[in-house]
């Protein structure tokens, strides 16, 4: 076998020698005895001989098989007998993983009438499943999940855990720490998901990859944009001062910064597609906040057009927001972004574990100061339709206003005759239908509006959303010049 291994990388040599060495140290210790083995033999109970027979059988048929196909490694080839081999090997490593995850799930069994576990006890469980997992299968085919934890104390508590397991590093966990998020790779056992969200502290427990809400563009077909300004006595041209030193932040499509109207916009690209808004979407609505509409000489001028406006792309060309990118980007609205204002013209997917998760991250960012506004949703003219986000008592929910100042059919709304906060929304309304703004050249669904195909018209709570937000930018705008740059855009 060594004058096989001669033959091939040093790089694979050590990584085979490395499983080996640590796979058998894994398994002589759970079954021998040990400082670690204590640990895991006190709350896993012992894995069976068979099993540390299977983990050395199993390594050297690895190794054995990293030799045959040694020399066609390096030409990225394979031959038919060695893609046997290797199928053989994964269905060989898939029941050694089975009988090795046994012990964790007769644990969980154990302690089933506990409503939470000791950390001590779940770290063990973790440790013993990553260190089985980490030399039979590459981490970055292991998913990912995300966790919210209740309050920083939780938090920290679970970032303990969690660092102690080998499962939150540099490489393989994220810490969404001013929102009280972690996001792990995590070994693909559904006993491991029921451990974690059993930990003392965890509120949600779910996958990043789920879809939780989806970015709806409404085309309108009139000849004619609504008198936004004029519904909203609002002055076309705003003094330099209004708008300037308040950062928005808005989860949409992307933004088309190559438009006119568009210059002083900075995009983000959470979904890896580039930042190009072939929607359509985030181009409109960031126009109504601080497009200076040098392309119509100031007929479409945005709201606060000094205001500061960040694009956060977490929508993919087919419009689905994942909860991973949602939080990713509200994360860096907070930290990095630094934004006053946090507008979520999204609608909702109607998935309950992904937006329980939602309602984490946007409670998160209320208690850092922002303001959260979303759409009240394009679900009327039924009653108790207000979508999530905006069913939360300190989301800024918002329907949307026709031409004529009058509630739009499509808009969402709670039922005036129940007091609660819930059906008492939305909290407010603004324009939202025929709304005219930038239009993405990239955007080939729009309709051209005008003679330049510079803009186009959209309708929905997603645009009436974002006239408030511009709204909103100007009085803490204001309320900044009076009372000093210290003023918060929970204060206004």
């Amino acid at each position: 076998m060594n004058v096989v291994l001669e033959r091939l990388p040093a790089d694979l040599v050590n990584r085979i020698k490395k499983a080996r060495t640590e796979a058998r140290k894994l398994a002589a210790e759970a079954w021998c005895g040990g400082g670690h083995a204590e640990t895991v033999r006190a709350n896993l109970g012992r894995f069976d001989l068979s099993v540390r027979e299977r983990i050395s059988a199993v390594l050297d048929h690895a190794a054995g098989l990293a030799c045959e196909g040694g020399h066609r490694l390096g030409e990225g080839e394979e031959s038919e007998e060695v893609r046997e081999c290797r199928a053989k090997l994964e269905s060989t490593l898939a029941g050694l993983l089975d009988d090795a995850m046994q012990p964790v799930r007769e644990h969980v069994e154990r302690q089933s009438a506990s409503a939470t576990l000791a950390p001590r006890s779940v770290i063990s469980v973790l440790r013993a499943a990553v260190h089985l997992y980490e030399h039979l299968l590459p981490r970055a085919k292991w998913p990912s999940v995300l966790l919210a934890a209740e309050g920083p104390e939780a938090h920290r508590a679970l970032v303990r855990a969690l660092s102690d397991a080998d499962l939150l590093d540099e490489a393989h966990g994220r810490r969404l720490a001013h929102l009280g998020l972690l996001q792990l790779s995590i070994p693909a056992e559904p006993d491991l998901l029921q451990v974690l969200g059993r930990l003392d502290g965890v509120r949600q427990l779910a996958d990043p990859a789920t879809v939780v809400a989806r970015a709806e563009v409404r085309v309108s077909t009139a000849d004619e944009a609504a008198d936004l300004h004029g519904l909203l006595n609002v002055p076309r041209w705003a003094p330099k001062e209004l708008g300037e030193n308040v950062r928005v932040a808005l989860l949409t499509s992307g933004a088309s910064t190559s438009h006119p109207d568009l210059r002083r916009v900075e995009v983000r690209d959470f979904t890896g597609e580039g930042m190009s808004d072939e929607l359509g979407l985030g181009s409109h609505l960031c126009g109504l906040v601080a497009g200076d509409g040098s392309k119509s000489d100031g007929v479409f001028v945005g709201l606060a057009p000094h205001a500061r406006v960040h694009i956060a792309k977490v929508a993919d060309r087919g419009g689905d927001v994942t909860l991973g990118r949602f939080a990713a980007a509200c994360d860096w609205a907070v930290r990095e972004a630094r934004c006053d204002i946090l507008v979520l013209p999204l609608e909702d997917a109607g998935n309950a574990v992904a937006t329980a998760l939602m309602h984490a991250v946007c409670e998160s960012a209320l208690k850092q100061g922002l303001l959260v506004v979303t759409g009240a949703g394009d679900t009327g003219p039924a009653t108790e339709t207000i979508q999530p986000p905006g069913d939360m008592a300190e989301v800024i929910s918002v329907g949307a206003l026709d031409r004529h100042g009058r509630l739009a059919a499509l808009s969402g709304r709670g039922d005036p005759r129940i007091e609660t906060a819930l059906f008492s929304k939305p909290d407010c309304v603004a324009p939202g239908v025929d709304v005219a703004g930038p239009r993405a050249s990239s955007a080939a669904s729009l309709r051209e509006f005008d003679e330049h195909g510079a803009y186009t018209l959209l309708t929905g709570t997603a645009p009436a959303a974002t006239v408030l937000a511009g709204c909103l930018a100007l009085t803490l705008s204001a309320a900044r010049e009076t009372h000093g740059e210290a003023t918060r855009a929970c204060q206004i």
